[in-house]
């Protein structure tokens, strides 16, 4: 049954789908994502972000992010350094091995593609989107560097931006750069979610002199010095 607030949301903006009959698990989420991304293209945008449900997303960040970029043309990012761990690798075939690590993909808590990458993944080869290996932010890097590989990309540049200390941060971490900390995510209750966004927008470089990193960890929320 659905919250009062969320039949509002759709009813007035027409901004989600309710989707009957849809069988979870751990195969199913990655071709969630995939309709989700070719269904976009019937609307005019720039770029599509993706974040879990334990992620707090701070929009005002990532909209002067996105507005400075220099290029809208095939952009993939967020924290991009992900490769498939052991514990799935020691389960495939060894070509399979093979095949599945030769890219990396940004982590499933926030990313975003830009819209011609994503007319370029719904004109793939049918049996690209195929694979053995269910996580779905890895499933999206992989159908990423069949692009790559498609229109002749060196697919040894990895992935376009995968700096560690941008986009996204796990709680616990010790700091989280003013305007460069899009994503905060494991925020596993509403109430962490509530308590991480109020202390961002409490919190900025006018308010921290001189300072220009914020921290919010079970509650604390503090801005540091520049080291």
């Amino acid at each position: 049954e659905y919250s009062p607030e969320f039949l509002e949301e759709a009813s007035q903006h027409d901004d989600i789908y309710i989707v009957d009959y849809l069988f979870e698990g751990p195969g199913v989420l990655k071709y969630k994502v995939m309709w989700g991304m070719f269904r976009s293209l019937l609307f005019n945008y720039s770029y599509l972000v993706k974040v879990d449900m334990d992620t707090l997303e701070i929009l005002p960040d990532l909209i002067r992010g996105l507005s400075d970029r220099s290029s809208l043309q095939l952009v993939y990012s967020g924290t991009c350094y992900g490769i498939l761990p052991a514990s799935i690798t020691n389960k495939l075939k060894p070509d399979q091995v093979v095949n599945y690590r030769n890219h990396r993909y940004c982590f499933g808590g926030g990313y975003f593609l830009s819209r011609d990458l994503i007319q370029h993944i719904s004109e793939l080869e049918s049996s690209v989107y195929e694979t053995a290996v269910d996580p779905e932010d890895w499933f999206v890097g992989w159908l990423v560097y069949q692009v790559k590989r498609k229109l002749g990309i060196n697919t040894n540049e990895v992935q376009l931006e995968k700096n560690r200390d941008r986009f996204m941060k796990n709680e616990g971490f010790s700091r989280y750069n003013f305007y460069g900390t899009w994503f905060l995510h494991f925020l596993r209750t509403p109430q962490k979610l509530i308590d991480a966004f109020n202390c961002r927008i409490g919190l900025s470089v006018e308010t921290c002199p001189h300072k220009v990193y914020w921290h919010y960890d079970n509650g604390t929320c503090t801005c540091y010095r520049k080291q």
